[in-house]
Protein backbone atom coordinates (compact mmCIF):
# COMPACT_ATOMS: atom_id res chain seq x y z
CA UNK A 1 0.00 0.00 0.00
CA UNK A 2 3.03 2.30 0.24
CA UNK A 3 3.83 1.94 -3.46
CA UNK A 4 1.96 4.56 -5.52
CA UNK A 5 -0.48 2.95 -7.96
CA UNK A 6 1.10 4.83 -10.86
CA UNK A 7 4.67 3.67 -10.07
CA UNK A 8 6.13 1.11 -12.48
CA UNK A 9 8.34 -1.34 -10.64
CA UNK A 10 9.94 -4.76 -11.12
CA UNK A 11 10.31 -6.79 -7.95
CA UNK A 12 12.41 -9.95 -7.73
CA UNK A 13 11.51 -11.89 -4.59
CA UNK A 14 11.67 -15.26 -2.90
CA UNK A 15 9.06 -14.20 -0.33
CA UNK A 16 5.48 -15.43 -0.64
CA UNK A 17 4.36 -12.56 1.62
CA UNK A 18 5.90 -9.96 -0.70
CA UNK A 19 4.42 -11.63 -3.77
CA UNK A 20 0.95 -11.70 -2.21
CA UNK A 21 1.20 -8.03 -1.22
CA UNK A 22 2.14 -6.97 -4.77
CA UNK A 23 0.43 -9.29 -7.23
CA UNK A 24 -2.61 -7.03 -7.75
CA UNK A 25 -0.59 -3.81 -8.10
CA UNK A 26 -1.28 -2.56 -11.65
CA UNK A 27 2.26 -1.47 -12.52
CA UNK A 28 4.37 -3.92 -10.54
CA UNK A 29 5.96 -6.85 -12.33
CA UNK A 30 6.78 -9.59 -9.82
CA UNK A 31 9.46 -12.16 -10.63
CA UNK A 32 9.16 -14.98 -8.11
CA UNK A 33 12.20 -17.15 -7.44
CA UNK A 34 11.64 -20.86 -6.98
CA UNK A 35 13.51 -23.18 -4.68
CA UNK A 36 13.14 -25.15 -1.49
CA UNK A 37 10.24 -23.90 0.63
CA UNK A 38 11.17 -22.59 4.08
CA UNK A 39 8.00 -22.73 6.15
CA UNK A 40 9.51 -20.70 9.01
CA UNK A 41 10.21 -17.72 6.73
CA UNK A 42 7.52 -18.39 4.09
CA UNK A 43 10.21 -18.07 1.42
CA UNK A 44 12.06 -20.15 -1.12
CA UNK A 45 15.72 -20.80 -0.44
CA UNK A 46 18.66 -22.99 -1.29
CA UNK A 47 20.88 -23.58 -4.30
CA UNK A 48 18.09 -23.32 -6.89
CA UNK A 49 17.02 -19.90 -5.58
CA UNK A 50 20.63 -18.71 -5.51
CA UNK A 51 21.18 -19.85 -9.11
CA UNK A 52 18.13 -17.88 -10.27
CA UNK A 53 19.01 -14.70 -8.40
CA UNK A 54 22.47 -14.63 -9.97
CA UNK A 55 20.85 -13.49 -13.23
CA UNK A 56 20.15 -10.09 -11.66
CA UNK A 57 21.80 -6.90 -10.44
CA UNK A 58 19.57 -4.60 -8.41
CA UNK A 59 19.03 -0.86 -8.11
CA UNK A 60 17.66 -1.36 -4.59
CA UNK A 61 17.13 -4.28 -2.30
CA UNK A 62 15.11 -4.58 0.89
CA UNK A 63 16.23 -7.41 3.15
CA UNK A 64 14.78 -8.51 6.46
CA UNK A 65 17.48 -9.19 9.02
CA UNK A 66 17.45 -11.35 12.14
CA UNK A 67 20.21 -9.61 14.09
CA UNK A 68 22.41 -6.53 13.61
CA UNK A 69 25.45 -5.50 15.61
CA UNK A 70 27.45 -2.34 14.93
CA UNK A 71 30.76 -4.22 15.21
CA UNK A 72 29.93 -7.79 14.14
CA UNK A 73 27.56 -6.91 11.30
CA UNK A 74 24.42 -8.54 9.94
CA UNK A 75 23.78 -12.07 11.15
CA UNK A 76 21.22 -14.82 10.79
CA UNK A 77 20.59 -17.96 12.90
CA UNK A 78 21.35 -21.55 12.02
CA UNK A 79 17.71 -22.22 11.04
CA UNK A 80 18.12 -19.60 8.27
CA UNK A 81 21.52 -20.84 7.10
CA UNK A 82 20.32 -21.70 3.59
CA UNK A 83 19.26 -18.07 3.21
CA UNK A 84 22.80 -16.84 3.87
CA UNK A 85 24.17 -16.94 0.28
CA UNK A 86 21.00 -15.26 -1.04
CA UNK A 87 21.28 -12.37 1.41
CA UNK A 88 25.02 -12.08 0.71
CA UNK A 89 24.42 -11.96 -3.04
CA UNK A 90 21.73 -9.29 -2.68
CA UNK A 91 23.99 -7.11 -0.53
CA UNK A 92 26.94 -7.48 -2.91
CA UNK A 93 24.93 -6.89 -6.11
CA UNK A 94 22.67 -3.96 -5.21
CA UNK A 95 23.40 -0.27 -5.67
CA UNK A 96 21.32 0.54 -2.61
CA UNK A 97 20.99 -1.87 0.34
CA UNK A 98 18.09 -1.36 2.77
CA UNK A 99 17.85 -3.56 5.84
CA UNK A 100 14.45 -3.94 7.52
CA UNK A 101 14.80 -4.55 11.23
CA UNK A 102 12.98 -3.60 14.39
CA UNK A 103 15.03 -1.82 17.03
CA UNK A 104 14.90 -4.98 19.17
CA UNK A 105 17.17 -6.61 16.53
CA UNK A 106 19.90 -4.00 17.04
CA UNK A 107 22.90 -4.95 19.20
CA UNK A 108 22.10 -8.63 18.59
CA UNK A 109 24.36 -11.32 17.11
CA UNK A 110 23.45 -14.70 15.64
CA UNK A 111 25.36 -17.53 13.90
CA UNK A 112 26.16 -16.54 10.30
CA UNK A 113 27.53 -13.19 9.10
CA UNK A 114 25.96 -12.00 5.82
CA UNK A 115 27.31 -8.45 5.67
CA UNK A 116 28.74 -5.45 7.48
CA UNK A 117 27.24 -2.09 8.44
CA UNK A 118 29.56 -0.41 5.91
CA UNK A 119 27.85 -2.42 3.10
CA UNK A 120 24.46 -0.81 3.81
CA UNK A 121 22.72 2.28 2.57
CA UNK A 122 20.27 2.36 5.48
CA UNK A 123 18.69 0.36 8.28
CA UNK A 124 14.94 0.92 8.40
CA UNK A 125 13.50 0.65 11.93
CA UNK A 126 10.04 1.27 13.37
CA UNK A 127 11.11 4.09 15.69
CA UNK A 128 14.00 6.48 16.35
CA UNK A 129 17.05 5.43 18.33
CA UNK A 130 19.24 7.42 20.74
CA UNK A 131 22.25 9.40 19.52
CA UNK A 132 24.78 6.84 20.78
CA UNK A 133 23.09 4.05 18.82
CA UNK A 134 22.80 6.28 15.76
CA UNK A 135 26.56 6.93 15.87
CA UNK A 136 27.44 3.27 16.45
CA UNK A 137 25.48 2.36 13.30
CA UNK A 138 27.20 5.07 11.21
CA UNK A 139 24.07 7.25 11.00
CA UNK A 140 22.38 4.68 8.75
CA UNK A 141 19.25 4.17 10.85
CA UNK A 142 16.03 5.71 9.56
CA UNK A 143 12.43 5.22 10.70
Amino acid sequence: SLIPLSMPLTVVTNSFSVELALYKHPHVKVIFLGGEYNEILNTTTGEFTLTQIQDYYFDSCFIGMYAIDSKRGLTIPDKMGKDMPIKEYMIQHSKEVNILAGTRKLDQVSHYVVGQIEDLTRIICEKPVDQETEEAYLHKIVY
